[in-house]
């Protein structure tokens, strides 16, 4: 999108349908939460279609999961901020992906720390939601490795030995699978964390470190 908030009003005036959905189902608010930049967009969009926040595309991804992932807080907050009703504020906050990936876990996969805090400090958002990996935001956390991060959900008491249902590695192994040293080491120093614990092909954090 080129963010001409001036054309689009143009288009919509002539008949332009807002809420039309490409082969991927994507339609103009998902593009416009992809791009970021263009804020008026996103709300005049929503002003004329409120409907568009909560369609899914065909992998099951909200307007506000783009906005996300591709690092856009603005976006995501004028979208939370703007819902008519509770239970579409719980929806947005609560919906899944045809992965399972959460909104949180969208927010920790873009490695933007202050909205993950924001999601769970004053939306609550779910810490212990897993997608269809068994990972949770923690496990996601540590693959990326931004320590600052991972003191957030530690502070939230996610649980740090949790094991996913892929390989059953806990967030340590996947830090030691990155090579996130500064992670591995608040972990064993500050979490606690069993490094003895055994995936499901019986190999320790040590050993997926040497890999």
């Amino acid at each position: 999108m080129k963010g001409r908030l001036d054309i689009i009003k143009v288009l919509v005036d002539h008949g332009a349908n807002v809420n039309f959905q490409n082969k991927d189902g994507w339609n103009s608010l998902h593009f416009a939460a992809k791009e970021g930049s263009h804020l008026d967009i996103v709300i005049f969009l929503h002003s004329i279609s409120p409907s568009q926040c909560l369609t899914p595309s065909k992998s099951g991804r909200l307007p506000i999961h783009t906005a996300a992932l591709c690092n856009h807080p603005n976006i995501v907050f004028y979208l939370l901020s703007s819902v008519s009703s509770q239970k579409d504020l719980h929806y947005l906050l609560s919906s899944v992906d045809n992965s399972g990936t959460s909104l949180l876990q969208n927010a920790v996969i873009s490695g933007n720390i202050q909205m993950v805090k924001k999601l769970i400090q004053e939306f609550c958002c779910s810490i212990t939601h897993k997608d269809k990996l068994g990972r949770q935001a923690i496990h996601n956390a540590s693959m990326i490795g931004i320590l600052d991060m991972i003191k957030i959900l530690v502070e939230a008491e996610c649980n740090v030995n949790e094991k996913d249902e892929w390989d059953g590695w806990t967030p340590l192994h996947h830090a030691c699978k990155e090579g996130h040293i500064n992670v591995v080491k608040y972990f064993v120093n500050e979490c606690n964390v069993d490094i003895n614990i055994k995936d499901k092909h019986s190999r320790c954090a040590l050993e997926i470190g040497m890999l």
